[in-house]
């Protein structure tokens, strides 16, 4: 009878071992580590838990897949078992392997050179330049008598201007079409051309540098006050046709 009894208390107590010693092996460690490999076909995945220290694992049956965990993520697991039955039972990412591109900095706008300007400095420029254009404008106005006479001779076309500039500025950007199949209309042509070639070149003058001083709105209004306002004075001229 005590050899019965002593054989189940030697039993139970190797039971009561091997559970313990379950228990233990099955309590889970958590690690960060780099994911070196995933084969989902396979449920293995290769870490790397320390430096020079790899270590392949199986998924536990209980996890269903690694999502979207990939080669090169860092990534925060759950390890269960012991050793040679070590498994996975849970993995997260903690950083992706994407190289993270850094947001380009903000331009800096450069300031104007307008805000160097003083409110009288910028007025003087204001005047001396509406000076300028008002009398570039009266010595435009020969130019736009030789300039009516040739669209009733020459069959010009309307030219389309709803800028406030004169329409014979259209000979420097191609907007006129005429007929100029006579020679009186080839010469007026050349006589519009060199004319308004010396308006255009002072014009361009005036406004060289401008933009240190007068915003384009306030250049604008000033040109269309004196039916001057283009932006082409810096155009070549166009050709001359022969008489």
């Amino acid at each position: 009878m005590n050899r019965i009894y002593q054989t189940l208390c030697f039993t139970g107590a190797l039971l009561a071992a091997a559970t313990a010693a379950q228990a233990q092996a099955e309590t889970p460690t958590y690690a960060n580590a780099r994911v070196i490999s995933v084969d989902p076909a396979r449920r293995i995945v290769v870490l790397a838990i320390s430096p020079g220290v790899r270590e392949t694992l199986i998924l536990d049956d209980l996890l269903a897949g690694t999502g979207s965990v990939k080669a090169g993520d860092q990534v925060m697991v759950t390890i269960r078992g012991g050793p040679g039955r070590r498994r996975l039972s849970a993995i997260s990412v903690l950083t992706s392997s994407a190289p993270s591109v850094p947001s380009a900095p903000a331009a800096t706008p450069l300031p104007s050179p307008r805000l160097n300007r003083t409110d009288a400095e910028r007025a003087e420029v204001r005047a001396r330049y509406s000076a300028q254009v008002a009398a570039l404008s009266l010595q435009a106005q020969p130019i736009d008598g030789t300039w009516s006479s040739f669209v009733t001779a020459c069959a010009v076309k309307p030219v389309s201007n709803e800028g406030g500039g004169r329409d014979w500025f259209g000979l420097w950007d191609g907007r006129v079409l005429a007929d100029y199949s006579g020679g009186q209309c080839r010469d007026m042509f050349n006589q519009l051309v060199s004319a308004g070639e010396g308006i255009k070149k002072a014009m361009a003058a005036a406004e060289s540098g401008i933009e240190e001083s007068l915003t384009p709105g306030e250049v604008r209004e000033i040109r269309r006050g004196h039916s001057m306002n283009w932006d082409g004075w810096l155009l070549a001229a166009p050709a001359r046709r022969e008489p």
